[in-house]
């Protein structure tokens, strides 16, 4: 896989970590594994049919022959314009449930009311997930995400899957006009910070979903701190969480010393499994006593 020049975007959470951020991860991870691997060996049988006598498309048909399976063409590099297609189906299929879950989770932690949420434009269509999360946001938040390179670039991927998904001439020339302003007007970044460029729709290849897979990870951060989690609303959330407050019951109105430890554990247990990033022990700490004002005990 060739090696990327880029200069590393920079941009970590400040903020405090919303539970589909940290769900993301694992999600992108696992896949991005199976895409890479899936490219080693692309590569490598590429590699061995340039080199075969009669060409990659002969060594192709020569395997399909040898293991009984029906292909139905010869052409390799249609094979690949294929798989690329795949990885940004499938990427685009992670994303779209991170999206949603995020918009769920907001409408959560922020007490948003189902009535109150927006997921139509001013035309009453259905807000695709990304946008509905940021049209949910604040207005100078709404505005500074729409000025990130990142934002365009996965509403364009997005319009890409959908026009493989569901075959249009429309959409085909409404992707390349897309293309042409994504590159005028941001081509200099990608190239900068992901050392490739997004291509069009009947070009793909897997730097498309390496920059797409990169692209997300990086925005995600900027969209959780833009929806500004804050201790009360985890609070608020754990309050009305039956688990955990049946762990809490069993230590209540008990004022020995490691009994004590134990709930202040649990509380921090609490932040860790759903919100900790990195390294939160001061994260914790300041859950701890942003919980006490609302603890049915008292601390003091």
């Amino acid at each position: 896989m060739k090696r990327r020049h880029q200069k590393k975007l920079g941009y970590y959470m400040k903020g405090l970590m919303f539970p589909c951020i940290r769900e993301l991860r694992p999600l992108l991870g696992a896949q991005d594994a199976a895409i890479q691997t899936n490219e080693i060996i692309l590569r490598n049988f590429e590699e061995i049919g340039m080199n075969h006598a009669e060409g990659i498309n002969k060594y192709l048909k020569t395997l399909a022959d040898k293991y009984k399976i029906s292909h139905g063409a010869n052409n390799f590099q249609y094979v690949k314009l294929k798989i690329a297609e795949a990885n940004i189906i499938n990427t685009f299929n992670i994303i779209d449930f991170f999206f949603k879950r995020f918009s769920k989770q907001i409408q959560l932690y922020k007490n948003i009311s189902k009535n109150e949420w927006i997921d139509k434009d001013k035309d009453n269509e259905q807000l695709d997930s990304l946008n509905q999360v940021v049209v949910n946001l604040k207005k100078e938040e709404i505005t500074k995400l729409k000025k990130i390179p990142e934002y365009h670039l996965l509403d364009y991927y997005r319009l890409i899957r959908n026009s493989i998904v569901h075959i249009s001439e429309k959409n085909s020339n409404k992707l390349a006009k897309l293309h042409t302003n994504l590159i005028d007007r941001y081509g200099e970044h990608f190239s900068e910070h992901y050392g490739t460029l997004p291509n069009l729709k009947d070009q793909l290849t897997y730097e498309d979903y390496f920059l797409y897979t990169r692209a997300v990870k990086y925005f995600s951060n900027i969209l959780n701190d833009a929806a500004n989690l804050q201790y009360a609303d985890i609070v608020n959330i754990a309050l009305n969480d039956t688990d955990f407050l049946a762990k809490l019951r069993r230590v209540e109105r008990v004022k020995e010393k490691g009994i004590r430890a134990r709930r202040i554990a649990y509380i921090k247990g609490y932040f860790r499994q759903k919100h900790e990033y990195g390294n939160s022990k001061q994260q914790q700490n300041h859950f701890l006593e942003a919980f006490k004002d609302f603890d049915s005990i008292k601390w003091n």
